[in-house]
């Protein structure tokens, strides 16, 4: 797994739905992966109409009969059917290590948290040592939250119908964040330290950070026009006949229930997102939680329908094997430079 400041693909605890936004988490090559392995539909895809179905024959499409509960008084349909995988691109990545897979528990996520945490903090005594600083690495005074576990279930219709997209109302939530009781090794050192070395050490320390990141998580020389193609493919797959057909059919299915224009899911919750969010003054709650929820019910009640998620993924999965067919070379040479700068950290 690579990063930069650019994009961070979340996984929304239990939802098929996946948020965008800018941080320092999760870079390149994982952004790809999370927008390929994620069904992430791009905001602003073309939503102009292509005639047809255009999947082949070959491909086998299931969605399993709904699950019901006893909720609010109507009976509940929970979207258990889809479970991403990872398809040819993502295993490819997983095992060079520049991937995760979408499936990994929570448990998983925070065992790989702290193991990044850990080889940071190793390459960070390096790096201090080389500046002529003394450094024992440590998880002290760090945490991290790796999920988050809803009252109601994110990819449910009853989430929709209560809910809408979670912008203007939700349900009770727990963050499963883990925090670091242990006690800093270095902090006897820092108190030794006279104010003219305090000062050189803080400017060593902001030196090695930015040093390690870019180890860690940015493109290696060399590899800058594979890290544009990577970080573009969402266009790629945005642009694609196939998922412009698909978003047309949602959104055809949309204009029954809710007034356009309507693009592909994740720019309909976006934009919902924006209108709360840009407003001068604050819409009205509760007239704004109704078309939230109107929107929401809808967008999940066509998704189902058509079998977006299933269908997204076939398409996702073939334009990661061109992917894959194309630059196969250098991403196996992205990965032993991925796997030599883990080696510092040992």
């Amino acid at each position: 797994m690579l990063c930069s400041q650019l994009v961070m693909v979340q996984k929304v605890a239990g939802s098929m739905n996946y948020r965008v936004s800018i941080g320092r988490r999760f870079g390149p090559v994982a952004v790809a992966v999370g927008l390929v392995l994620g069904g992430c539909t791009p905001v602003g895809a073309d939503s102009s109409a292509v005639d047809g179905d255009q999947r082949t024959e070959t491909e086998t499409l299931t969605t399993p009969e709904p699950v019901e509960t006893e909720s609010i008084g109507m009976p509940e349909i929970v979207m258990p059917s889809f479970t991403p995988t990872p398809g040819p691109l993502g295993e490819f990545l997983i095992g060079i290590g520049l991937g995760w897979d979408p499936n990994e528990s929570m448990d998983e996520v925070l065992a790989r948290e702290i193991q990044n945490k850990w080889l940071e903090q190793e390459l960070l005594a390096q790096c201090l040592a080389e500046h002529g600083f003394a450094y024992e690495p440590t998880l002290a005074n760090w945490s991290i939250v790796y999920g988050t576990e809803f009252s109601v279930p994110h990819a449910s219709r009853n989430f929709a119908f209560q809910y809408g997209y979670g912008i203007s109302t939700s349900p009770e939530f727990t963050e499963l964040r883990t925090e670091s009781d242990i006690e800093n090794p270095n902090v006897a050192i820092w108190s030794e330290m006279s104010a003219a070395e305090a000062a050189e050490f803080a400017l060593a320390w902001d030196d090695c950070l930015d040093e390690i990141w870019v180890k860690m998580w940015s493109a290696p020389s060399g590899f800058e026009e594979l890290e544009r193609e990577i970080l573009n493919f969402d266009i790629a797959m945005s642009n694609d006949p196939r998922m412009v057909a698909l978003n047309q059919e949602w959104a055809n299915c949309m204009e029954q229930y809710v007034p356009g224009p309507h693009h592909n899911p994740l720019a309909t919750q976006h934009a919902i997102w924006d209108e709360w969010n840009s407003s001068p003054v604050q819409p009205n709650q509760e007239a704004f939680a109704v078309f939230e929820i109107e929107t929401a019910t809808a967008d999940w009640d066509c998704r189902y329908e058509i079998e977006y998620e299933a269908r997204q993924e076939v398409i996702f999965h073939d334009l990661q094997q061109q992917f894959l067919d194309r630059h196969r070379s250098e991403l196996e040479a992205w990965g032993l430079h991925a796997a030599e700068v883990r080696g510092l950290g040992n």
